[in-house]
C-alpha cells in the first residue's frame, strides 16, 4: 500500500511539474492590452522622427485609460501614480480619432472640448482628466492622464 501511495504522490509531482512548465509565453490579448501592441512599420511614415519602442505601464494611472495599441514607439515623459505623460509615436489621424473614441467610450465626456483634428480634452465623472494633443508634422500624440484635472489645466491650453 505504502509502495503505491509513493508512486501516485510521484506521478501527481511529475503531472504537477509538468503542466507548470508549460507557459508558451503567450498572453491573452483581452485580458492584457499591453501585450497587443503594434510593432508599427516605420517606412509609412518617412518624415517622422526616429521613435524609441517603449512600454505602457502596468500600474499607475496610465493603467486606467485605454492603450494606444497601434504603436509601440515613443517615449513616456513622466510616470506616477496619479499623473501620466506619453508620446505615442508613429500616430495618423486615424489612429488620434479613434483613441479619442475610446476615450469617450471609456468615460471621458465630462467638460470635454475636442477641435476634430488635434486636441482633446475631457473628464470622467470622478474627475480624472486626459489631454491629447496631434503633431501630424512629426507623426505623434501627446497624452497626459491625471487624478487632479487642475495638474493639466494648467498645460491646457486653447
Amino acid at each position: 500500500m505504502k509502495k503505491l501511495t509513493a508512486i501516485c504522490l510521484s506521478l501527481c509531482l511529475v503531472i504537477g511539474v509538468l503542466c507548470g512548465c508549460n507557459d508558451t509565453g503567450s498572453e491573452d490579448a483581452d485580458a492584457n492590452p499591453i501585450a497587443n501592441l503594434t510593432e508599427v512599420d516605420i517606412s509609412q511614415f518617412p518624415d517622422a522622427e526616429d521613435y524609441d519602442v517603449y512600454y505602457w505601464p502596468t500600474f499607475g494611472i496610465a493603467s486606467e485609460i485605454p492603450v494606444p495599441t497601434w504603436s509601440n514607439r515613443g517615449w513616456i515623459d513622466y510616470d506616477e501614480e496619479d499623473h501620466f505623460r506619453c508620446y505615442v509615436g508613429y500616430t495618423t489621424p486615424d489612429d488620434f480619432h479613434n483613441y479619442v473614441a475610446k476615450l469617450q467610450d471609456s468615460g471621458f465626456t465630462v467638460n470635454y472640448f475636442n477641435d476634430g483634428d488635434w486636441r482633446f480634452y475631457a473628464e470622467t465623472e470622478d474627475g480624472k482628466g486626459i489631454l491629447l494633443y496631434y503633431w501630424e508634422k512629426d507623426s505623434h500624440m501627446c497624452l497626459e492622464v491625471a487624478r487632479d484635472c487642475s495638474v493639466i489645466e494648467a498645460t491646457y491650453i486653447f
